[in-house]
């Protein structure tokens, strides 16, 4: 069997996207001025913590801007969110401002002082986060899944590299919010407070923008398919009636998950052919039949004194 490393797999995850850093766009767009950077110092451990997780950001970037697609998306057509829900707005300043980190991060892997703004310091918290969800979603594929303990040890991906990983990031976020804290009191003091609220408010949205479309490694919920939707709806539509009549007749109403396991149960027996004529068929045709809600009320009941001997 073909086993994946960890370093494959982060180049099997970014193999289509190393062709496409030619096409990020060029629009110049102004940057922060030299009065509103601070001077960081990063280790080399540090530098790669930011590192690989911002080269998949800016490739990813890179090869949407050329395809319209990115390795690492949420699947908007398979499974589509809410009408208003919000995924978040492109800013095209703080998405220069993540390529020229990464540049100056390519230029200094062994790590140095940077020149850095609070909102690039942002971006590399958020770049070590993705590392953590990159070295997550290998560590979870097939081809490493299944591989021995000590191949995943050797790689990195074990859950104890995986925990020690964690706590390394975390203290790496301290220690870039310490400096987020000197960053804004530098653009404050050269600037105003409005204009850091404005372009905060920008990252965030920003920031969501990028969860969605460039580092969404989260996995997909399973698509309901064949028979399981119309069984939930005619699950639905029974518990519905049942509680109806139990308000209209003024009876003790169970709760909703003891309701719904009686529900389920009529509908088995029903399939088994012990109901009869006015079966759960008959009743969803006949919804605000008298008949048909006493003949389901009875047999809630009747479930419920069975389950209370």
């Amino acid at each position: 069997m073909r086993v994946v490393t960890f370093q494959r797999g982060i180049n099997l995850l970014l193999s289509k996207c190393k062709s496409c850093t030619r096409s990020i766009p060029r629009e110049t767009v102004p940057l922060p001025t030299n009065s509103e950077l601070i001077s960081v110092r990063l280790s080399k451990s540090q530098t790669g913590l930011i590192w690989t997780g911002l080269n998949h950001i800016v490739c990813s970037y890179a090869m949407r801007a050329r395809t319209g697609e990115a390795p690492a998306a949420y699947p908007f057509r398979i499974q589509p969110l809410e009408r208003n829900f919000d995924t978040g707005t492109f800013s095209l300043s703080m998405m220069n401002r993540s390529v020229k980190l990464c540049a100056m991060l390519k230029a200094k892997r062994s790590g140095g002082t940077f020149s850095l703004d609070s909102f690039q310091l942002r971006a590399a918290a958020f770049s070590s986060r993705t590392t953590l969800q990159i070295r997550r979603f290998i560590a979870v594929t097939p081809g490493i899944r299944k591989s021995s303990i000590e191949r995943r040890k050797r790689d990195g991906i074990d859950p104890e590299s995986i925990k020690r990983l964690r706590q390394k990031i975390s203290i790496l976020i301290k220690f870039l919010e310490k400096h987020m804290k000197r960053a804004e009191r530098r653009f404050v003091s050269e600037r105003s407070r409005a204009d850091f609220q404005h372009l905060s408010k920008e990252w965030r949205a920003h920031l969501r923008w990028m969860k969605y479309r460039l580092a969404y490694f989260k996995p997909f919920r399973p698509v309901a398919t064949g028979m399981r939707p119309m069984q939930r709806r005619r699950i639905d539509l029974l518990v519905a009636m049942a509680q109806n009549a139990s308000e209209a007749k003024k009876r003790q109403i169970p709760n909703d998950k003891v309701l719904r396991d009686i529900i389920r149960r009529f509908v088995r027996d029903c399939h088994r052919g012990r109901i009869g004529e006015r079966n759960f068929q008959y009743m969803l045709k006949n919804q605000q039949s008298p008949i048909a809600q006493a003949e389901l009320l009875d047999y809630v009941a009747l479930r419920l004194g069975r389950k209370e001997r």
